[in-house]
């Protein structure tokens, strides 16, 4: 039972209000900020694992032989149709390809692609490994995804096709 002194105001003074709304705001702003970097570093990871699942089709439609044909990974960064992606392809060049094989991953919605290495590699028909060309001077292939708040992650590949991706 609560007992009230003559003369006694009830009710919430300005003061209490505003220390109230002052510390909902920075609870509010804390949980926003953790949400979004929660949310950038899931959104870079769930791009990199499908990066990464297009560059293991790539490898085992090379290791299978389908289509007896080689199969390759081409980066585009900064293309002026599709934008940054990461394209599945039929042979050994890009340029005289089957497009009805193609498949792509589109890198967008606050991603993008820092390519620094080449930009086209393949995987060599029933064996499955890097072709001598695309790891002549490299010990891997890398594909770097970046978020526009700063995180990335590296999508590698071994000269023995071997994927694998972290930061």
């Amino acid at each position: 039972m609560i007992w009230r002194q003559r003369g006694q105001r009830n009710g919430l003074t300005l003061i209490e209000v505003a220390l109230v709304v002052a510390m909902a705001a920075v609870l509010f702003s804390s949980a926003s900020a953790l949400f979004t970097a929660t949310s950038t570093r899931e959104g870079i990871k769930a791009k990199a694992a499908e990066v990464a699942a297009l560059i293991d089709q790539a490898r085992n439609n090379a290791i299978a032989g389908f289509q007896s044909d080689t199969w390759g990974i081409r980066v585009l960064d900064n293309d002026p149709v599709n934008g940054d992606c990461v394209v599945l392809y039929k042979g050994s060049n890009y340029s005289t390809r089957s497009t009805s094989y193609d498949r792509m991953v589109q890198i967008n919605n606050g991603f993008y692609l820092e390519s620094t290495q080449q930009n086209d590699f393949y995987f060599t028909y029933n064996s499955g490994w890097l072709a001598s060309t695309t790891y002549a001077n490299l010990p891997e292939q890398a594909i770097a995804i970046k978020s526009t708040s700063g995180a990335m992650k590296n999508v590698s590949t071994t000269p023995f096709g071997l994927v694998y991706y972290g930061d």
